[in-house]
């Protein structure tokens, strides 16, 4: 029988900043602290559960609250749709990739199938369900 579990982490996946340099002799991770409070969320929501093995599916849903600019208080009707602003798919999807390694899966190298989006929403956050494939 195969296995599935879902995970959310409450932030904002606009928050996914690159690596940063200081000066031309030092630079830092600007994503550090989001990425020790998101491993210590996963952990805490995986458990004691065993790592997942063998092939799998990862489907994600960046949730993106839109500038104020896109939402018309009259009309609201941006909420829900899908998101066509930074950060890339490929960003938030790397950010999901290194911090779910060796804490949900094995590596990285078992994702076989990917279905991701981002939309609109009021709350952001980042849901996402991994699957063994049978």
């Amino acid at each position: 029988m195969s296995r599935s579990k879902t995970y959310v982490l409450d932030y904002d996946p606009f928050l996914l900043a690159r690596i940063c340099f200081a000066n031309v002799k030092r630079m830092w991770d600007a994503q550090r602290e989001l990425k020790i409070r998101t491993l210590l969320s996963l952990k805490g929501q995986h458990g004691e559960a065993r790592l997942f093995s063998g092939p799998l599916c990862l489907e994600a849903v960046f949730y993106i609250r839109p500038k104020c600019a896109l939402v018309d208080q009259s009309n609201k009707s941006v909420y829900r749709k899908s998101c066509i602003v930074r950060p890339s798919i490929r960003d938030c999807l790397k950010f999901v990739f290194n911090t779910s390694n060796k804490i949900i899966y094995k590596s990285t190298d078992q994702i076989a199938e990917i279905r991701t989006k981002k939309i609109y929403d009021k709350h952001p956050r980042v849901e996402f369900t991994i699957s063994e494939i049978a």
